[in-house]
C-alpha cells in the first residue's frame, strides 16, 4: 500500500499496480482511479496471459499522469451482491532522475523491490539469496534501469529452482532471460496490454516440448519474436546452481545495432567467446 517510482529513473512508461480481488459472493468489477480522478475498469484473471491467477488485476498507470511527490491510487471492488470495498495505495513519484552507469543492485541488501526496479508482472519476494518469483506464470517480469539508457551491458547472476514441465497456448514454453532496449508493453486495446514488442534484443534460455520431454536452447530474439541466433543445448541447466547471463547492446557507426549474449555456469568462469 506504499510504493515508489523514479528514484533510480523510470524503466518503462507505465507504473504497474498489481493485486488480487476475491469474495465468497464473486467479484463483479474492480476499478482504479488516480488522485481522485475518473475510475477506469480493470480486467480480472485468469486470462491465460499476464493475469495468471483468478482475481488477479494489473492497473497500468502512465507515469506521465503522476504528479511529483505523493500520489493516491484508489482501488474499488464490488462483489456479486453490490457490496463495495476500497483500498488506498500511496505512490511517491520522483520525476526527472536519469540513473548513470555503472549501476548495480544487490537484492540481498535491498529493503524494497520497488525502490530499485519496477515490478511489471508477477508476485516477487526478496530472499537471503536474491529476488525470487513466488509463482510461475506467463511473463513474470521486473524492469530495471532507465529508458534513457541506449548502449550498455547487463550482467545478472541467476539460479534456477524448477522448470514447469507442462504448459498450454499462448505459452510456447518456459524461458529465462534479459530483454534490452525494451520500452514496455505496447497499448493494444487489451487490459493489461499483451503486446511485448517493439523491443531491442531478448537474450533467453528456453525449454520446448520435444519427444515427450523438454529440449533446451539458447536464443537471441529480435523485434516481433524474430530469431537472430540460436544454439541448441549449450548447457544443461541444473537446479540450485548459479549461472551468469551477460548481454550487450551497441550502436554501430552506420546506425545499426549489435546485440551480444553469453551464458555460463558461474563456477566455470566467463568464456572468451
Amino acid at each position: 500500500t506504499s510504493q515508489s517510482l523514479g528514484q533510480n529513473g523510470v524503466a518503462q512508461p507505465m507504473f504497474n499496480l498489481l493485486g488480487n480481488a476475491s469474495d465468497p459472493d464473486g467479484v463483479s468489477n474492480v476499478t482504479w482511479s488516480l488522485n481522485s480522478g475518473p475510475e477506469s475498469p480493470l480486467s480480472l484473471g485468469w486470462d491465460t496471459y499476464r493475469l495468471d491467477v483468478p482475481g488477479d488485476f494489473n492497473a497500468e498507470i502512465p507515469s506521465n499522469s503522476l504528479v511529483a511527490g505523493s500520489n493516491t491510487i484508489l482501488i474499488r471492488a464490488t462483489d456479486g451482491l453490490g457490496n463495495e470495498s476500497v483500498e488506498l495505495i500511496y505512490l511517491d513519484y520522483t520525476p526527472g532522475v536519469s540513473t548513470s552507469l555503472p549501476y548495480s543492485i544487490d537484492w540481498t541488501t535491498t529493503p524494497d523491490i520497488q525502490t530499485v526496479s519496477q515490478v511489471v508482472d508477477g508476485d516477487w519476494s526478496l530472499t537471503p539469496t536474491g529476488l525470487r518469483n513466488n509463482e510461475d506464470g506467463y511473463d513474470r517480469v521486473v524492469a530495471l534501469g532507465d529508458l534513457d539508457w541506449n548502449d550498455y551491458e547487463v550482467t545478472a547472476r541467476v539460479t534456477l529452482n524448477s522448470v514447469e514441465q507442462y504448459f498450454e497456448s499462448p505459452s510456447s514454453g518456459p524461458a529465462l532471460g534479459l530483454i534490452v532496449r525494451w520500452p514496455g508493453h505496447t497499448p493494444d486495446g487489451k487490459q493489461p496490454a499483451r503486446q511485448w514488442w517493439p523491443l531491442g534484443g531478448f537474450a533467453t534460455y528456453r525449454w520446448l516440448q520435444s519427444g515427450g520431454g523438454l529440449s533446451e536452447f539458447k536464443v537471441l530474439y529480435g523485434d516481433a519474436g524474430v530469431t537472430h541466433d540460436s544454439q541448441f543445448q549449450p548447457i544443461s541447466f541444473q537446479t540450485g546452481v548459479p549461472y551468469v547471463f551477460k548481454v550487450r547492446v551497441e550502436t554501430n557507426p552506420d546506425a545499426s545495432t549489435t546485440y551480444s549474449y553469453k551464458l555460463w555456469r558461474e563456477s566455470d568462469g566467463e568464456p572468451v567467446d
